[in-house]
Formats: C-alpha cells, sequence, structure tokens
C-alpha cells in the first residue's frame, strides 16, 4: 500500500531527483505547477465538485450575473431548484436567440460568471457542478491525489526544474525518471477512466492498485 506524501516529502524526493538543493517556495510552486499541469490537461474526476451558493429570483434576467466558483475550469451540469434534469447550456453568442427560454444557460468566461435564460417564477437555488483544481500542496499537506500517485508530480515537477536551472539539466537529469512518470500517468489514466465507468454504470469494483506504488521504485 502505498504511503501518502506531504509536501516536505516531496520537496526531500524532489531535491534527490535533481541532485541539488531547491528553495521551499520554489519548489512548492514547481510541485503545485506541475499537479495543476496534470488536472488541467486531463481533467481528473477526482475534480468534480458542487457550489449551491448561488440563488435565481423571479426578477432576474438572462444578463444578471452569478459569479462562477473560485478555481472553476468548466462546467458538469446546472440543476435548478428541486428539477432532477440538468439545464442546456448554450454558446455564449447565443444568449440572444435564448434570453426568454426557460431552461437554458451559458457562461460569460471574460467575465467570469454564468447566466440563466427564460426566468424563474420563484427562489431557487442554483446547484452547479463543476471541475476545479484540488487545493495546493504545502509543506506539511498532502495533495489530494490517490497515495500512489503523488510521485508522479514530483517528477513533473523535476522536469520543470530544469530548464528554469541555467541549463544544467544534464548535470543531474537522467531520463528514466520520464519514463516513471510515463507509467504513473498511464496508470492514473487508466485509473481516471475506471471512475468514469462506475460513475455510468453504478457501483462496480475499483481498479486495483496493486503494484503501482512500485512503479517508481525500479
Amino acid at each position: 500500500m502505498a504511503t501518502a506524501l506531504t509536501g516536505q516529502d516531496m520537496l526531500e524526493l524532489l531535491e534527490s531527483i535533481v541532485d541539488d538543493s531547491v528553495d521551499e517556495t520554489v519548489g512548492l510552486f514547481l510541485l503545485n505547477t506541475a499537479k495543476d499541469q496534470v488536472e488541467m490537461e486531463r481533467r481528473l474526476e477526482i475534480l468534480k465538485a458542487f457550489d449551491t451558493s448561488k440563488t435565481a429570483a423571479p426578477g432576474d434576467s438572462y444578463l444578471t450575473a452569478k459569479a462562477l466558483p473560485s478555481a472553476f475550469i468548466e462546467e458538469v451540469a446546472l440543476y435548478v431548484g428541486d428539477d432532477p434534469t440538468p439545464w442546456n447550456k448554450i454558446p455564449f453568442e447565443q444568449r440572444e436567440q435564448y434570453k426568454d427560454v426557460t431552461r437554458y444557460w451559458y457562461i460569460d468566461h471574460r467575465s467570469g460568471n454564468f447566466h440563466i435564460c427564460g426566468g424563474v417564477s420563484s427562489s431557487q437555488t442554483l446547484k452547479l457542478c463543476y471541475k476545479t483544481t484540488t487545493d495546493d500542496i504545502a509543506s506539511g499537506t498532502s495533495p489530494t491525489w490517490p497515495a500512489p500517485f503523488h510521485k508522479l508530480i514530483v517528477i513533473r515537477a523535476a522536469e520543470l526544474f530544469y530548464p528554469a536551472d541555467a541549463g544544467e539539466r544534464g548535470r543531474s537529469w537522467d531520463d528514466k525518471w520520464k519514463a516513471i512518470a510515463d507509467r504513473l500517468e498511464e496508470a492514473l489514466m487508466v485509473w481516471d477512466a475506471q471512475l468514469k465507468v462506475n460513475a455510468l454504470n453504478g457501483a462496480r469494483s475499483p481498479v486495483n492498485f496493486a503494484g503501482i506504488p512500485n512503479i517508481a521504485e525500479g
């Protein structure tokens, strides 16, 4: 069973991989940049969250702005009140076409807001399911990711370190680390794909992590 790494553990492992001392502030910056990069590219299932802090009122129009949650990446679904069916999202440029049509909504990414079309007859809670990023790694905290994949963040951070290290990549970089990171990322994608299948098909057996903790060891 893999052991979760704290931010401090990850900083120490990062220094071992790059064979150099790394300032804590810089190291945490690299770790969080690597984490966010994978999350942005892969849209992992663990990034899903719900926000229910916004309300639609009878006087709202299609121009009434509702702020998107912080660290918003992309929408998954919007539910209004107790309606179990998600509303239909339209492109921003079609807002005039649907402004008076109920059960439609759109996002103004430039302003960081979302809007509903057609209005509501009574106050309704807006339930936005969306994808975000996980919390930043600090020296005393562990990533939200499952423990077997914590080393992936460290290796990806090491890849970011070398180009920023005054061209010293050749002094300590070993390409075996990239191969290990690629294998870990592949395993991460298999795990994430299984989560997506489980979500669609109901409860099923989870992915077996047997062997994955040792991938980064040899």
